[in-house]
Order: structure tokens, then C-alpha cells, then sequence
């Protein structure tokens, strides 16, 4: 279980360094390969001796790193929407209660 929350805080990290156009750093990548390759490894050890039993063993943490992943671009496609701003200039009325009353028609 601490692999697996090695696995999320680093790869919680490489996004904010993503986020903040940095590209991530030594350390959350090592983490990130080190954690896979642990949680991989010790699933795959207490396995039953055959290949199908321990390819059923590897499959939660294949399916951890290619959830988290999957999740991971979603969260990154969507910050990088952006949304536009009034540019300088530009008068907005005031919302008053005619205004609501026709928006509400």
C-alpha cells in the first residue's frame, strides 16, 4: 500500500511540475519507476508458480499505473483549456432583477 501512494504522490507531482510548465524533476520520475517496479515485483512474487497465476498477480498494478495515467491526461487536457477573459476596456452591464427575470425566460 505505501508503493502505491508513492505512485500516486509522485506522479501528483510530476503534474503541478507539468502545470507550472516545468518539466518534472529527478526524483518523482525515480519514485514513479521505483514504486511500478516494486509493487509489480512483490505482486508477482507471492504468485501461484505458473505464468497465468502470475500474470493475474501483475494485472492490479498494470491496471494502478494505466488508470492513474489515463486519469492523470484528463486532468492535464483539461487545465489546459483556458477561459476567456473580458479584455480591457469592455463595460458589462449590472445584473439587476429585470435582467434575471428576462434571462429566466
Amino acid at each position: 500500500m505505501s508503493v502505491d501512494g508513492m505512485i500516486v504522490a509522485s506522479s501528483m507531482t510530476l503534474l503541478a511540475d507539468s502545470r507550472h510548465g516545468q518539466r518534472g524533476g529527478l526524483l518523482p520520475w525515480a519514485l514513479l519507476v521505483i514504486g511500478s517496479a516494486a509493487s509489480l515485483a512483490a505482486n508477482v512474487a507471492v504468485a501461484e508458480p505458473s505464468l497465468v497465476g502470475r500474470l493475474i498477480a501483475a494485472w492490479p498494478s498494470a491496471a494502478l499505473i494505466g488508470a492513474y495515467e489515463l486519469l492523470m491526461r484528463q486532468v492535464r487536457n483539461t487545465s489546459q483549456k483556458t477561459v476567456p477573459v473580458a479584455s480591457y476596456g469592455t463595460q458589462t452591464s449590472p445584473m439587476t432583477s429585470k435582467t434575471v427575470i428576462r434571462n429566466l425566460i
